[in-house]
């Protein structure tokens, strides 16, 4: 699906946030790949491992761990959310997503897509949300997991 709108999307990168054509061609491409790459692997990345011990026999299943929020920048608009997305839509997280302020439109290409390929309801959502509004939700202790402690 990106790869029959590569030009619609590097196009859209480019006049946003003023990404040279080709380097936002590329971009979207990459997007492609991940989104291909965990397709393909999902399943085998999450299949229960099993283990042998002198215990007796034992396994590692992995399930999902709730919804996840990732705050991202500006400079890949389209890449620094399809690296979140894919891994955690193939493992059942949703995510909120923060991202660069500067480049809304990219952002909602991104969630469109997101709808348009399938994925269930509430699989990805847009905040736009300030810093500071980052920081009180990652600042809140009923939080868990948080992956830094400074904004």
């Amino acid at each position: 699906m990106i790869d029959s709108r590569v030009e619609e999307l590097a196009k859209i990168a480019s006049q946003e946030m003023g990404k040279l054509i080709e380097q936002s061609r590329g971009e979207v491409k990459l997007c492609a790949q991940i989104a291909r790459y965990y397709a393909d692997n999902a399943k085998q990345f999450l299949a229960p491992v099993p283990y042998k011990t002198e215990f007796g026999d034992a396994w590692v299943e992995h399930h999902p761990i709730g919804v996840i929020m990732a705050v991202e920048p500006w400079n890949f608009p389209y890449y620094q959310l399809m690296r979140v997305l894919a891994p955690n839509l193939a493992a059942g997280n949703p995510v909120l997503a923060k991202h660069a302020s500067i480049v809304p439109h990219c952002a909602e290409t991104f969630a469109h897509l997101v709808r348009e390929a399938g994925a269930p309801e509430g699989a990805w959502t847009n905040l736009f949300i300030s810093s500071d509004q980052v920081a009180n939700i990652i600042a809140d202790p009923a939080r868990a997991g948080r992956g830094a402690d400074r904004i």
